[in-house]
């Protein structure tokens, strides 16, 4: 539930999108936050974001879109969003980390 809520709440609204690379947040090894900072793309407030164990995730972002993608090293299945697509949903393959794509591809994964 926390990584859901987490995607959501990085896959909010925005109009188009541009390449961009992955930035690591949850690294699968521990639990735990981590700072994510806002810069001149688009998040523009800092928070932390809560990291639960076994859990991979990335995020990408330019100045008008940003994509998530995770998944459990546990579990054989990947979630992710953007904020061009909307909905967060399961996406194809296990995650391996460092997936995130274009939010272009409406998938995040």
């Amino acid at each position: 539930m926390k990584l859901i809520k987490f995607i959501l709440a990085a896959g909010v609204f925005a109009a188009s999108a541009g390449a961009f690379a992955a930035n690591n947040v949850c690294n699968g090894a521990s639990a735990g936050g981590k700072s994510i900072t806002a810069g001149s793309n688009f998040i523009v407030n800092d928070f932390t974001a809560k990291c639960s164990a076994n859990v991979n995730m990335d995020y990408a972002e330019s100045a008008s879109a940003i994509g998530v993608c995770a998944g459990s090293k546990k579990g054989n299945k990947k979630y992710g969003g953007s904020s061009e697509g909307g909905a967060v949903k399961e996406a194809a393959g296990e995650y391996d980390g460092g997936e995130v794509t274009a939010a272009t591809d409406f998938s995040g994964c």
